[in-house]
């Protein structure tokens, strides 16, 4: 973290600092997004400065902010709702004047855009598959790890006892993104609460989406075989190798008495997923362009590329 640097004569507490990095290649090049109107319906924002001092702020807090904005992406027609939403609880002598109000919006705001994007992206998904995946994008992990990339971390007022600590605590951060998008969404509407988040949980998404196909090739080689062959897999173990405690197995999907190409694997759960990840790409139901890419219905695989375990497979024929 960089070396904090006291704010003074904004009428909060001697022990409050604003960390923030000096501007330079690391800004945001998203550029600035339209600004919209405040709704009324949220009347004057509580902000982190004093009553008598909310006119103006002191240049050096201008500046900083708006490197925040820079960071973020997004210019605040009333910074202080910035101001507000860096505002831990530890750094302001009023906690009406920290940033848990807007975190609290901010929450479900980001649970309304999430769900928005998992129900446009996957329209196949039931229920059960969406409210998963949004739990996981959701989590104060995930929210931590956003709100390092928009480096809020660096822009947080925060006490001088929580600023002694070498790593702030994820539950902090993520707070602290959750306060920004609430900050955006009264400052801008949800339209620009939606260009604030889309960008940080699409890929979060994707990657989720991807390792839970990778991790249950089964269930999709059963639905594929169900829906147009009429039948279900069945797995052939092949051959075991190695001591009790190392052992390894060989294992092959069968779908209508054609064998499909076997693999190995540390356990027989570990081989007959990659088994049906063989017979997926043997089916032309997965790309093999990238391995670790999801199934793509109607794609021929290229000339060239061996599926998972293949290579292994043929170590059988080893001496």
């Amino acid at each position: 973290m960089a070396a904090s640097r006291p704010i003074t004569g904004i009428g909060l507490r001697d022990s409050i600092s604003l960390v923030a990095r000096p501007s330079g290649p690391g800004a945001s090049s998203r550029g600035d997004r339209p600004v919209s109107s405040m709704p009324p319906r949220y009347g004057k924002a509580i902000s982190a400065v004093e009553p008598e001092r909310e006119s103006e702020l002191p240049e050096s807090l201008e500046l900083r902010l708006e490197e925040c904005q820079r960071a973020i992406g997004y210019r605040f027609r009333d910074p202080r709702l910035l101001m507000t939403a860096l505002s831990h609880a530890s750094g302001v002598d009023r906690r009406q004047r920290s940033n848990e109000r807007l975190e609290f919006l901010g929450d479900a705001v980001l649970g309304l855009v999430v769900c928005d994007l998992l129900y446009a992206t996957y329209p196949d998904y039931l229920e059960g598959e969406l409210t998963r995946l949004k739990s996981v994008a959701v989590s104060r992990q995930t929210c931590a790890a956003a709100a390092r990339c928009l480096r809020l971390d660096d822009f947080l007022v925060l006490g001088k006892g929580m600023m002694t600590q070498t790593r702030l605590p994820q539950s902090v951060i993520g707070a602290a993104l959750e306060a920004v998008i609430g900050a955006v969404y009264i400052d801008g509407g949800l339209a620009a609460a939606k260009t604030l988040v889309e960008p940080l949980m699409r890929p979060v998404i994707a990657s989720l989406v991807c390792n839970a196909i990778e991790e249950n090739y089964k269930s999709l080689l059963q639905q594929y075989a169900q829906k147009n062959l009429g039948t279900t897999p069945s797995y052939l173990l092949l051959e075991e190798r190695g001591p009790d405690h190392g052992k390894t197995f060989l294992v092959a999907a069968e779908l209508c008495g054609v064998r499909h190409r076997p693999a190995w694997g540390h356990s027989k759960k570990e081989a007959e997923q990659k088994a049906a990840r063989n017979a997926l790409a043997d089916l032309n139901q997965l790309s093999l362009d990238d391995p670790d890419s999801p199934p793509i219905i109607g794609r021929e695989p290229p000339g060239e590329g061996e599926p998972l375990g293949q290579a292994d497979a043929r170590q059988e024929d080893r001496p």
